[in-house]
């Protein structure tokens, strides 16, 4: 849809895509159901959520570019679809089960062309529009960044499954598991290298201290870090060091206006000049100053928000991800093998996203954005699902209490007795 003319071009953005449809479809199809124990938990990340998407609405009094603002309405509308869709309607194991199975082998299509791309060369496909940066692996994503923030998100849902579900065939999740981690490495994207790491490591740690991880896992892991890191350092010691070399130029710099303190001070001017509403959404291009080399947007997610939807839009951002991380860890308490492996995925996510958004590129870059969400979504509807699954198994307990005489008849059984009778 055309939201308008931009330097002479139209302006647009999809306001209905494919994957909408069956998303719509399931609100009528799939019932929502309620928790509990955990219902003032979700009302409250719901509010805030509806709070931070309300409070965005005040751009369009503000904005500098009403057209630029639509294109980041469009997208922002559609990952707030999505956390509410997740939030409402993930409610039993089988659901679980699906969405990963979906997002594993979305990951796979993904991780293909980043591959092809490091390894091979440009990929050209119908009805994608794919750019092929050269050394830098992007997928279907533009830019090798996003690509990165992608994958940090998305590779703790496949190895779990590989490690933990008995799935068939196990190769096939092992090699998508092998395809996914070598496309974040052709990324060379070092934020995501690091967040990822970092978060992972975390919840192996955690895995570890609850007794999941056995000695063959440990085994497994060790065996495949040591080959890996032979290999990579091997063949492409040159390309790592020179991505990891320039660290603290590239953060620090004093030479480069592109260095991450000079567009966080350029941020941090903007913010101090529009503290309450900020400068409206996607409007930070034309604020910035002229001298970051025309980036024209701040290596820092929350300097970001903060300065497009003002301190109280950054403050919202930061407490719905960092409570969702928090009080979802309750998830880890879970005997299921499902819910505790994928709310251990979507958590490694958050916390890999929270960590990269220091760091991060535009964070309104809509694939950022609709899984940075989903994720926080699925927090919140396997808090129901476990909910559900506990209601059961106490029903389940309660009636294996009863006495065997004073349970209530079985009718199916009463109903074939009389049918033999006749």
């Amino acid at each position: 849809m055309v939201l308008g003319m931009w330097d002479g071009s139209p302006y647009g953005a999809e306001v209905i895509i494919l994957s909408d449809l069956p998303m719509y479809l399931l609100f009528f199809l799939v019932p929502s159901k309620r928790a509990k124990k955990h219902a003032l938990f979700i009302s409250m990340i719901k509010v805030l959520t509806l709070v931070f998407f309300l409070w965005a609405q005040t751009s369009w009094l503000i904005a500098e570019k009403a057209v630029v603002l639509g294109f980041g309405m469009v997208h922002l509308t559609r990952a707030m679809i999505v956390f509410y869709f997740l939030a409402t309607r993930l409610v039993k194991v089988e659901y679980v089960q699906n969405l990963v199975n979906g997002l594993v082998f979305g990951l796979c299509f993904q991780a293909l062309i980043g591959v092809w791309q490091w390894q091979i060369g440009p990929v050209v496909l119908p009805f994608f529009n794919i750019v092929n940066t050269g050394w830098r692996s992007t997928g279907t994503m533009v830019d090798p960044n996003v690509f990165g923030v992608y994958l940090l998100t998305m590779l703790p849902f496949v190895w779990r499954t590989f490690v933990f579900w008995k799935l068939k065939p196990k190769m096939v999740y092992l090699g998508i598991t092998i395809v996914g981690g070598a496309s974040l490495f052709a990324s060379y994207s070092r934020g995501a290298w690091l967040s990822f790491l970092v978060a992972t490591l975390v919840f192996l740690l955690v895995d570890y201290n609850k007794g999941r991880l056995k000695r063959r896992h440990l085994t497994i892991f060790a065996i495949a870090a040591t080959v890996i890191f032979v290999l990579m350092s091997t063949k492409y010691k040159n390309v790592i060091s020179n991505r990891m070399s320039n660290i603290g130029d590239a953060i620090a710099g004093q030479r480069s206006s592109s260095s991450r303190m000079f567009l966080a001070r350029d941020a941090m001017r903007i913010i101090n000049e529009h503290k309450i509403m900020g400068v409206g959404l996607n409007q930070y291009r034309f604020y910035a100053t002229e001298t970051t080399q025309g980036l024209k947007m701040v290596h820092n997610a929350y300097l970001l928000v903060a300065a497009e939807q003002g301190i109280l839009g950054a403050l919202l951002l930061v407490i719905i991800f960092a409570w969702s991380f928090t009080y979802g860890s309750k998830l880890l308490r879970s005997k299921n093998i499902y819910i505790y492996d994928t709310a251990s995925a979507a958590l490694n996510g958050i916390l890999a996203f929270m960590i990269y958004n220091m760091g991060a590129p535009d964070y309104h870059v809509p694939e950022i954005t609709w899984h940075s969400w989903k994720l926080v979504g699925m927090v919140c509807g396997m808090l129901v699902c476990a909910e559900q699954i506990s209601i059961h198994k106490t029903a389940e307990r309660e009636k294996m209490a009863v006495p065997e005489e004073k349970r209530p008849a079985d009718t199916s059984k009463i109903s074939q007795a009389n049918f033999n009778v006749r």
